[in-house]
């Protein structure tokens, strides 16, 4: 009987210590994350508009342009008016001025500075008389006067008139040529060769 009591005993120690020996065998998740990269597209870049071009000049500009076609110094100048008009439908300024003895008149184009027509008038003294000089002052001479005042050739001009005649008590030349589409105007007085009155502007103007 005691011999059954122990190997009973024996039997369970066995059993119950082979079922308290296990492990546990599981490892720890590792957790992967990849990187995010935050890509930003740089903004385009902005283009300046590009400025209107100026196509027009002021009242000084156009002044400036007279006095230098003229050949004058704004310090010689007694008296200047300018003001805008139309003129064959292109908007103009008119530029008038006195300088010495001399009244210029120009018309320049409002948009482009272009000089359209131009006149010079010179007051004859009236103490001043007209000096005849017969035949020695020739329309060749009075021609060649007005040519070179132009800057031209007579050879680069047609004529339209050319004639000897008194006005206001002088005597003196009229003389009108065209040339590029330019017709000039002259008054030149025979007693000294000096020219009146020059005038020229654009043909059909």
């Amino acid at each position: 009987m005691k011999r059954v009591l122990f190997s009973v005993v024996i039997t369970l120690s066995l059993f119950l210590s082979a079922g308290c020996s296990g492990s546990d065998n599981s490892a720890p998740a590792q957790e992967s994350s990849a990187p995010v990269t935050e890509s930003t597209a740089p903004a385009p870049a902005e283009s300046a508009a590009p400025e209107a071009a100026v196509s027009s000049i002021d009242e000084e500009q156009a002044k400036a342009i007279a006095l230098k076609d003229a050949g004058v110094n704004e310090t010689d100048v007694t008296f200047m008016q300018v003001k805008t008009d139309i003129e064959n439908g292109v908007s103009v300024f008119d530029v008038e001025f006195i300088a010495g003895d001399t009244e210029y008149d120009y018309e320049i184009d409002t948009a482009t500075g272009e000089i359209r027509s131009k006149d010079r008038d010179i007051e004859a003294s009236p103490a001043e008389p007209a000096l005849p000089t017969g035949d020695e002052f020739s329309k060749e001479y009075a021609l060649d006067i007005a040519l070179e005042h132009a800057g031209l050739k007579e050879s680069d001009v047609t004529v339209t008139e050319l004639y000897r005649e008194p006005d206001d008590g002088i005597d003196m030349y009229k003389v009108e040529f065209q040339s590029g589409g330019m017709e000039y105007d002259y008054e030149i007085r025979v007693s000294d060769g000096k020219i009146l009155e020059s005038e020229s502007e654009p043909i059909n103007s």
